[in-house]
């Protein structure tokens, strides 16, 4: 087995505060598809979705928020550390099986695949 080191300075994740959030929702009742479009906050959304369920009586919808993120270097780090390979490949393969349990618990909650 080959082992591998990688450098990297430790980053924290924010979200960009010069672009505001985005948020909409989508109506997979009876293949509707109808759409909110993008709104700036979600109680819009929440209004659109009550209008929509008025005029139709369907009642599912698929949400979907968004927001960009910035990586900024974590104060005092100096741009030093090291991880071994091993350790990566643990965090990776931890990475994806849950998010694979997670399509897996939310098709079996809602009966279809996200």
């Amino acid at each position: 087995m080959t082992r591998m080191t990688f450098r990297y300075v430790p980053y924290v994740i924010v979200q960009d505060p010069a672009v505001r959030a985005e948020y909409s929702a989508r109506c997979v009742d009876d293949g509707c598809g109808a759409d909110s479009g993008v709104r700036r906050h979600p109680l819009d959304v929440e209004v659109w979705q009550r209008g929509h369920t008025e005029t139709t009586r369907h009642t599912r919808y698929r949400r979907t928020a968004a927001n960009y993120a910035v990586m900024q270097p974590r104060e005092g780090s100096g741009g030093s550390g090291r991880v071994r390979g091993a350790l990566v490949s643990a965090l990776l393969t931890a990475l994806s099986v849950g998010c694979l349990l997670g399509t897996i618990i939310a098709t079996a909650v809602t009966g279809h695949s996200p």
